[in-house]
């Protein structure tokens, strides 16, 4: 399967160290917190990885009872995709929920999200949709595990149009772009979407980051 024609540099997956790092120069919360980027691309940096997925969704892994409890928390959503990965192909709705518990257990415990979200200005999927959106989601997979977009496109995607987006989903950065488009829980979606997204990849042991495709170095 060929990228799709109007993929540019700027939307192609991390090659190397250093242009990681040079990306995440770009990322506010680096700056913001004077933190430098821990991940090593290609070097099985689990660690490494979720400590800059913390980082970039804006919470100092330094301070115990921010990024601290979140680096924790991503780790044991990790493991357990880890676990269930080696026994089963693809994720269930009850491994989406499972994960994003893991994840923000105070905000996800109960389950989807039942109120709205703004992400960058845009209205995530009306909570009424999303245990619908979500099942429709884990019906489309298995699919293609290679990291360019090829047939989704999020800002586009609406409740009534949600099935036929859906339909279009061809690779595992496809799925991702839905699922942040749903954004099911009240937070911790990018880093549920993440661990997700390693998981279709079969990249769990060796984490992938997928393209910058939202801008500001925070994919």
């Amino acid at each position: 399967m060929k990228p799709h024609q109007d993929t540019c540099p700027f939307h192609l997956p991390v090659a190397s160290e250093t242009e990681y790092i040079e990306r995440m120069h770009g990322c506010r919360p680096f700056r913001y917190f004077g933190l430098t980027p821990q991940w090593r691309p290609g070097r099985k940096d689990i660690e490494g990885f979720i400590h800059d997925e913390v980082v970039r969704q804006g919470h100092d892994p330094r301070v115990k009872d921010d990024g601290g409890v979140r680096v924790d928390g991503m780790r044991m959503a990790w493991e357990y995709a880890t676990a269930v990965a080696a026994t089963r192909l693809d994720p269930t709705v009850d491994d989406i929920l499972a994960i994003g518990a893991l994840i923000e257990p105070k905000k996800n415990g109960r389950g989807f999200r039942d109120g709205n979200v703004t992400i960058a200005g845009r209205l995530g999927a009306p909570p009424e949709a999303i245990p619908l959106f979500v099942k429709r989601l884990v019906d489309a997979l298995p699919i293609a595990a290679e990291q360019y977009r090829i047939g989704a496109h999020p800002e586009q995607m609406r409740p009534d149009t949600f099935k036929d987006d859906v339909a279009r989903i061809r690779t595992a950065d496809d799925w991702y772009l839905a699922f942040e488009y749903v954004h099911p829980f009240f937070d911790g979606n990018g880093r549920t979407g993440k661990v997700l997204h390693n998981w279709l990849m079969f990249t769990l042991d060796d984490p992938v980051l997928v393209a910058d495709y939202f801008g500001g170095g925070n994919p």
